[in-house]
């Protein structure tokens, strides 16, 4: 068990899998114990994280039946909420939630009740329901009044921040509520002297200033955040205010500091955020949760945003260079999110090495337009760039893959 833990912690849920599949087998006739539904547990949670997620249910609710028989309540919840997290990922979010409200109506932990809570909303804002969203508030802040100090009473107020921290939330609660919960989660961090919940409260708060165009106060706490990161050496949290910081830079239309921060420090504040990512790449997978981590919200855009900044029209040989590292920096992180595994051992090398004859496409994807590098041998790189919307780019690929994929459709319509 040990064992699984730390290879769950370094991402390796593959391995994780193979030790936990040992355990089942060798428990799997003994009596029911609290060691034997933590196991089955673990074991549903991996399969989770690797994609499979009828194999994870299965074994999830023979864990739920074995804490039941025990009337453990711990461990319900614990299996109520893994099962209401592989039903979410998996897409049946009516089934997710009915997982939810069993946590909130059956057990009596506060910590429980309140991720059960949080859950909820989650679903019920990502599908829109405002009406439930709207019920579901009040339940959720006699919760919060209900948590001991404690790390989770903490995580509790800034995840109910991020969750209602979108352009779309704006008529469920207002600036202010949602700056009164992130500043009782500082407050919190600070007297328990828990640094990484500090930085990660400060920088949504940053978040809640961008949003609001008050980019002075947004410029400071983001700083701050960062600073704390980086004195906690929490690299998954610094590359996010990086980021943060290069995007309120660009918002205040300074466009060369957001590149080249001045003073206090010498690095781009973009370049320096793909940086961090790079440096963790292979860490992304282990870090990231099941419902909070969204490779396509957290991490691509990071690299994208660069490639915008450094591809304006008639980009420098440098900025070419950059950005087309950039976007091979991007390539490997997508191979990792893709394969849900952080044991990807990448040793790039320069294609210009293999065939120095060869021609070489980059191509990325921008919100306005579609940007091409390409090399050419011994010639200096080139930048071409196409000004079309991206869903007017993406609805061309998708009808160029039809044609190529299923040609009888173009024959019969010739015919």
């Amino acid at each position: 068990m040990y064992q699984v833990q730390a290879l769950r912690v370094l991402g390796l849920y593959n391995q994780a899998t193979k030790t936990l599949t040992q355990i089942q087998e060798t428990i799997q006739d003994q009596p029911d114990s609290q060691l034997k539904s933590t196991a089955l547990q673990y074991l549903g949670d991996v399969l989770r994280r690797v994609g499979k997620f009828k194999e994870s249910q299965a074994i999830l609710q023979q864990s739920l039946a074995i804490a039941e028989n025990l009337r453990d309540q711990t461990l319900i919840a614990d299996n109520l909420l893994s099962l209401g997290n592989t039903a979410r990922l998996k897409g049946d979010t009516a089934e997710a939630i009915d997982f939810y409200q069993r946590v909130v109506l059956e057990s009596p932990l506060p910590d429980s009740k309140i991720q059960g809570q949080l859950n909820q909303l989650s679903i019920v804002i990502a599908q829109q329901e405002w009406s439930q969203a709207r019920e579901l508030l009040p339940a959720i802040e006699n919760t919060l009044t209900k948590l001991s100090p404690s790390k989770t009473a903490i995580n509790a107020r800034i995840n109910l921040a991020k969750t209602l921290l979108k352009p779309t939330t704006s008529q469920l609660t207002s600036p202010k509520e949602l700056a009164t919960y992130l500043a009782d989660a500082i407050k919190l961090a600070r007297n328990l002297g828990d640094k990484r919940a500090e930085a990660e409260a400060i920088g949504n708060l940053g978040t809640l200033y961008e949003y609001n165009q008050r980019l002075d106060e947004a410029q400071d706490l983001t700083e701050k955040a960062l600073l704390i990161a980086q004195e906690i050496q929490a690299p998954d949290l610094a590359y996010q205010w990086q980021w943060q910081l290069g995007r309120i830079l660009n918002l205040k239309q300074d466009k060369k500091n957001a590149m080249f921060r001045r003073n206090r420090y010498a690095n781009a504040a973009y370049a320096q955020s793909v940086q961090t990512l790079k440096s963790i790449r292979s860490d992304l997978v282990a870090i990231s949760s099941d419902l909070q981590f969204e490779f396509r919200e957290s991490v691509e855009p990071v690299y994208r945003e660069l490639v915008g900044l450094l591809l304006e029209p008639n980009a420098s040989q440098e900025n070419l260079k950059q950005a087309r590292d950039v976007i091979e920096s991007l390539q490997l992180a997508e191979l990792d999110n893709f394969f849900r595994d952080a044991c990807l051992d990448a040793k790039p090398v320069n294609i210009d090495e293999i065939d120095p004859n060869a021609a070489i496409f980059y191509t990325i994807i921008l919100p306005d337009r579609l940007e091409v590098i390409v090399t050419l041998p011994g010639q200096p790189l080139r930048q071409i760039t196409t000004n079309l919307p991206q869903t007017e780019i993406e609805q061309q690929l998708a009808s160029v893959k039809i044609n190529i994929t299923s040609p009888w459709r173009v024959l019969r319509k010739d015919n």
